[in-house]
């Protein structure tokens, strides 16, 4: 049997890891020019990998009409490392025997994905996205091919609309974290596959070497093999640290994606004055945030903090109700529990954020669920963080260096003295203001009665055009959001499905375009009512 590449790394559950890893990642660009490589493969740049614009170059110059011609001249690097979507919400349908695959490489720099049936939406394009190391920005791209008709290769220009509905702005991927990743083979984190995984994988590998796309994807049997999901015992007792595709994806993309929100901080107005109390907030044992901050500014930030905190534990616990329901599998929605092993961390580096910089994070998560406080992935220890971040800002250099140097020999009641003691003189120089964010609270959405979109789903299915669906029945639509047959399955996979930009001119509600709060508020309601017991 074969192995799916081992990069035996060591993986800890963190949010902040990814963040350490961009702060020691280079941020130069390789310049080596790509050479092709022997098959009429293309040959990966030595630094940044392979580039979209010497893919798609080449995919001219070459004249190749079919998307299979574009997949075969990719390296081996790509044809070795991809996840399969039998579930997508994405522009790209997929199902068990045709999924969407997602190849990125060993660095997930440019991201290439395809379907495999002709009646698939979005079954003529190529998705790519590429991570830009100088801006740290993502660029998602659709490529168009003829397929055997008229016409060329149509490529979209960046960050068009249609993928910047789901993708937002700035844009960011959308890809879940461990411990589950709904939709993808390999749902649960560190399990075997559920049987009807097992089932359908073993006749997509079956059938795979003869089908023009998917015959490209190299150590595609491996899929089938528990031993890629979960390690064996043989792993366990030599230390070998194997974590599966979706959790290696996850790793790489989340390192990106924090490249992108520090790019983003670091150029705003008072970053500079904020460095001391942003790096207490990576600091567990700095205590109250509040200590680090002028005085006239420490009670309205802890209650903007108190506000942030409540928020995150709803939102949390939405999150899950959310992902569970997005599990293909029984078996992983029985065993499935979301504990963020990191969540203090992230609330209090948000709450600063927020308040001193004025940035909005709730898209800093790349979850499908937004507003989320879900950070954690794969990576080394974020303690790595602290030292970077001392060199890489704008402010006084030489007090940076001489509390980079109480870090490293000292203890950690002495290091956040010492940062206390610079913020409180850094922020009162500059005299900010809080610049607070307004936070939801789920009891805030509780006292404004009904979500504002139930209404107009009550208007067009009870008292206009559209099927009957009892929304104003809390008890009836329970019980059909969870028994009755749609065409997407159950009438609660129709709702999220209709609910979705993917639905495209099917998307409800018919003739409107919610903001997306009142789209997020619906779907907390029904998620909610869900997971209630009659």
């Amino acid at each position: 049997m074969e192995s799916f590449p081992d990069k035996n790394k060591t993986v800890k559950s963190s949010l902040w890891v990814v963040l350490a890893v961009f702060f020691f990642a280079s941020l130069g660009v390789g310049a080596g020019v790509p050479e092709q490589g022997d098959g009429g493969q293309l040959a990966e740049q030595t630094e940044t990998g392979l580039s979209f614009s010497r893919w798609i170059s080449e995919v001219k110059s070459r004249k190749l009409r079919r998307i299979q011609d574009a997949l075969s001249i990719l390296p081996e690097a790509y044809r070795s490392h991809f996840v399969l979507m039998f579930k997508s919400r994405s522009l790209h349908e997929s199902s068990f025997q045709n999924p969407r695959v997602l190849m990125f490489g060993e660095d997930a720099h440019f991201i290439v994905t395809f379907n495999g049936d002709p009646s698939q939406r979005g079954y003529r394009a190529v998705e790519t996205v590429e991570f830009d190391s100088v801006t740290s920005k993502f660029a998602f791209r659709e490529v168009l091919f003829p397929e055997g008709g008229p016409g060329e290769v149509q490529v979209s220009e960046d960050n068009p609309e249609k993928c910047l509905k789901c993708h937002t702005a700035p844009a960011r991927p959308i890809w879940d974290s461990h411990p589950a990743w709904p939709g993808a083979y390999g749902e649960m984190y560190l399990s075997n596959l559920s049987p009807l995984e097992r089932v359908e994988i073993n006749q997509f590998v079956a059938s795979a070497s003869q089908h023009p796309r998917y015959r490209h994807l190299s150590h595609l049997s491996t899929f089938a093999a528990d031993s890629t999901f979960k390690p064996t015992s043989q792993d366990v007792y030599s230390g070998v640290e194997r974590f599966g595709p979706n959790a290696d994806f996850t790793s790489l993309l989340a390192k990106q994606n924090f490249r992108s929100i520090f790019s983003e901080i670091q150029a705003l107005p008072g970053f500079d004055s904020s460095v001391y109390v942003l790096l207490a907030a990576l600091e567990e044992g700095c205590g109250d945030l509040g200590e680090f901050l002028p005085a006239s500014l420490r009670s309205a930030f802890f209650e903007h903090f108190e506000r942030v905190r409540k928020a995150a534990e709803g939102r949390n616990a939405e999150q899950e109700v959310f992902k569970r329901m997005r599990l293909t599998s029984p078996e992983a929605r029985q065993t499935f529990r979301y504990h963020p092993v990191t969540q203090g961390d992230a609330i209090r580096f948000r709450a600063v954020a927020e308040a001193l910089l004025g940035v909005s994070t709730s898209n800093w998560t790349m979850e499908m669920e937004k507003e989320t406080f879900d950070f954690d992935s794969a990576g080394p220890s974020f303690r790595l963080l602290e030292g970077e971040l001392l060199k890489r800002t704008g402010g006084d250099r030489s007090r940076l260096e001489q509390l980079s140097e109480v870090r490293k020999v000292s203890s950690s009641e002495k290091y956040c003295r010492a940062l206390r003691e610079l913020s409180v003189a850094s922020l009162a120089s500059t005299g900010p203001e809080l610049r607070l964010p307004k936070v939801r609270l789920a009891q805030d959405q509780a006292n404004a009665g009904r979500p504002v979109l139930l209404t107009k789903c009550i208007s067009c299915h009870q008292n206009g055009p559209g099927p009957h669906i009892p929304f104003s029945d809390e008890a009836a639509f329970r019980s059909q959001l969870k028994d009755r047959i749609a065409p997407h399955g159950k009438l609660l996979d129709e709702v999220l499905y209709r609910l979705s930009p993917e639905a495209g001119p099917s998307r409800m509600p018919l003739g409107l375009n919610p903001s997306e709060a009142d789209r997020q508020e619906l779907l907390r309601y029904i998620g909610n009512l869900v997971e209630t017991k009659p």
